[in-house]
């Protein structure tokens, strides 16, 4: 059987269309998949970039905070030294002494800061929350 419409195939027509579909399909398909891997790496990129930057003002500030404290003790003044650094091991300590899944390395540091605490006055001070 044979059809045809006005001269044209109808087979042939639906053939042709049917192929432009798959195509568009496929088409579509590979679109999207890279358009998805290039936001994933994108994503990523960016991500990596963000926790560069964090690390980068991180090392600023520990370094500061050292040149600081390192002037402080040279000039005599530990206490103000000891004061500086208090505030940094309070946060850490109020942040982990009440969780119960802290790793090893974690309950160590702890328990240094309460060692720590219980001949310093300032750091028991500052990890108790009360100023002096």
């Amino acid at each position: 059987m044979h059809f045809e419409i006005a001269g044209y195939s109808v087979l042939r027509t639906m053939k042709t269309l049917l192929a432009s579909i798959i195509c568009l399909l496929l088409g579509l398909a590979g679109g999207f998949l890279v358009g998805f891997h290039y936001s994933e790496r994108r994503v990523a990129s960016e991500a990596s970039a963000h926790m560069m930057r964090l690390v980068d003002s991180d090392s600023r500030l520990e370094a500061a905070r050292g040149i600081r404290a390192i002037e402080l003790i040279q000039s005599g003044d530990t206490q103000q030294a000891i004061r500086m650094f208090s505030i940094p091991v309070a946060d850490f300590y109020s942040g982990y002494a009440h969780l119960a899944n802290n790793d090893e390395k974690t309950k160590q540091l702890l328990r240094w800061v309460e060692q720590i605490a219980s001949t310093n006055a300032t750091v028991a001070n500052a990890i108790h929350g009360n100023s002096q």
